[in-house]
């Protein structure tokens, strides 16, 4: 089983290019701070989500261990405290179970190499594709066709 970290996971390209040419392998951790493709990862590649243990906990506690990762809610910039504290809760329930079911290390810089397992066979990224594809747009780029 080949063991790969993805960084700049997004939605799980690298992943997906991984099962598509029929490479047997594991996922042990993502990185990736956009809270909408953290939770689109999760569902694209674990199915729908468990939310029981997450519905245990009140608002205040999900966005205290949410405060602990700096995500981003465009992709681009950090997210302030208070983007994080306003968040809809059941977004929070969702981005915390995806964080947690997809062993997502969440920001690249605030990981330290001795936190990454020594047992990997890839370490993936991929750069920003917003620049290149229509979500481009979103952010003020031109896209491309």
């Amino acid at each position: 089983m080949f063991k790969v970290i993805e960084t700049f996971s997004g939605i799980g390209s690298q992943a997906k290019a991984l099962e598509n040419i029929g490479i047997k392998h594991k996922i042990l951790c993502t990185v990736d701070w956009d809270i909408n493709a953290i939770i689109a990862y999760d569902l694209i590649h674990n199915g729908k989500q468990d939310l029981e243990k997450y519905n245990k906990l009140s608002q205040k506690e999900i966005i205290n261990k949410l405060k602990k990762y700096t995500l981003s809610m465009n992709g681009k910039k950090p997210a302030t405290e208070k983007a994080v504290e306003n968040l809809n809760h059941e977004i929070a329930k969702r981005l915390l179970a995806a964080i947690e079911r997809s062993n997502n290390l969440v920001s690249i810089t605030d990981i330290k190499g001795e936190e990454l397992s020594n047992d990997v066979d890839l370490l993936t990224y991929s750069f920003p594709c917003q620049d290149l594809s229509v979500a481009g747009f979103w952010h003020g780029n031109k896209g491309r066709n």
